[in-house]
């Protein structure tokens, strides 16, 4: 008697055990599918927040508001450069032509959009993508910079 309780104890183990395990892959398949859903989640949100900011660039350079203008377009750059393949980035090189060369000697930047803009010079220089744009990017920011110092 003891031997078949023993026996049958063991052999529930040996089926709990079993059961557990399927239980672990598929837990890790569902846990593989999330962190695919959440990485292409985050790859349409960073190509929305790109596309926002570039439109709201556009519509501060039709105001005018070249200061502005720059800090959407480097805030949209930052979120293009997150992209797996950074998109629309000579456009955006030159809508910041366009805003370097339209701000005033004597116009300064705001506080508050100088560190979004610094914000988003370290995220887009420490992008995987950095490589591709550093030459042409380094011209326009730096041109931008120099500009901003002068009216100071």
């Amino acid at each position: 008697m003891l031997a078949t309780t023993t026996t049958l104890a063991i052999g529930w183990q040996i089926y709990n055990s079993i059961e557990l395990k399927a239980k672990i892959d598929e837990l890790n398949v569902l846990k593989e599918k999330l962190s695919m859903q959440e990485k292409a989640s985050e790859a349409r949100t960073n190509q929305m927040n790109h596309l926002i900011f570039a439109s709201l660039a556009d519509v501060e350079i039709s105001n005018q508001d070249y200061i502005l203008a720059f800090c959407y377009l480097m805030t949209s750059l930052k979120y293009s450069m997150a992209l797996d393949k950074p998109s629309n980035i000579n456009t955006i090189f030159q809508r910041m032509d366009v805003t370097i060369s339209r701000v005033l000697q004597d116009t300064s930047c705001p506080p508050d959009y100088m560190k979004k803009i610094q914000n988003a010079n370290e995220r887009i220089r420490g992008s995987k993508c950095y490589g591709i744009i550093k030459n042409q990017y380094e011209e326009k920011y730096n041109s931008f910079i120099s500009k901003v110092k002068e009216a100071e």
